[in-house]
Formats: structure tokens, C-alpha cells, sequence
């Protein structure tokens, strides 16, 4: 029988570590990584039951980047936006949500940013405020529930 102390484990720990710091970001190795959910883990949990990932939506059609990617610089290289500047989420959400062909298959309306834009966040918006209330502050950004969710 094998018998390891507790101060062991913490260098077999910090070894661990140590050796995965050392791999270089972009790189094959056993800590592969092959999509966005390997780093974005509660991004991941918040949008397993999501209306967005029900309806095929992927982290790629709001975010940009590459999610097959063998590492970060590669996932977050070329049309990567991470975050959105609040100021761009309206605009953003309205690329799919004024879409007629995809709302319309989902019975759900495409003038929703039509109306943010006449209301007094939008308005407010137009006229170079930052601090508006914005698509996300009322709908979540990746745990997005049904209409009819409370």
C-alpha cells in the first residue's frame, strides 16, 4: 500500500500545474482544447438550457472566433469580439431578432428593435449614452429562457 502525505500531494499538485503552464497556448497536447465551453465553463452551464442553444444557436454567431480551435489565440483570433460593448447589443441581438425568415419560423416578431430604438433606453442610446439599459439586462446573456418563463 502506497501512503502519501498531505505535503505529497501538494507537490504532485503544483508539479501538475506547473507542467500544464509550460504548454504553449495553441499547442496538441492531453489538455486538447476543442471548443469554448473548455474555458467558458459556467458560460456553458448558464446556456445548456437556453431558448439560443435550443434553436442552434452557437457561441460563434454571437461572439465571432473559431470554436473548433486548438487553443485560445486561434478561438479568439480573426472575427472574435468577446464582449460586446454594450452600446453594439441592441444592433447585435437585431441581426438575428429582425430577421424575418428565422423569428418567423418561431412565431416570435422582428420589430423588437424597432421598439428599443423608439423607447427611452434607445433613445438615450442614439444620443451617445452609455449608461442605458440594453437586451441583456432584462433577457440575461447566455442563460436566455422562453417568453412565457418566469
Amino acid at each position: 500500500m502506497l501512503v502519501v502525505g498531505r505535503r505529497s500531494i501538494v507537490r504532485i499538485l503544483a508539479l501538475g500545474v506547473g507542467l500544464m503552464s509550460a504548454i504553449p497556448v495553441g499547442s496538441v497536447s492531453a489538455l486538447d482544447v476543442t471548443s469554448c465551453e473548455v474555458c467558458h465553463d459556467q458560460n456553458r452551464k448558464d446556456f445548456e438550457n437556453s431558448v439560443h442553444k435550443a434553436g442552434g444557436v452557437s457561441c460563434i454567431d454571437c461572439h465571432g472566433g473559431n470554436a473548433k480551435a486548438k487553443g485560445k489565440e486561434d478561438a479568439h483570433g480573426g472575427s472574435f469580439t468577446g464582449r460586446p460593448p454594450r452600446t453594439d447589443i441592441p444592433k447585435l441581438c437585431a441581426s438575428c431578432h429582425s430577421d424575418v425568415r428565422k423569428m418567423n419560423a418561431r412565431g416570435l416578431p422582428t420589430d423588437q428593435y424597432a421598439q428599443y430604438q423608439t423607447s427611452k433606453h434607445g433613445e438615450a442610446l442614439a444620443q451617445g449614452k452609455t449608461d442605458i439599459a440594453t437586451c441583456v439586462d432584462c433577457h440575461a446573456s447566455h442563460a436566455i429562457l422562453r417568453v412565457k418563463d418566469p
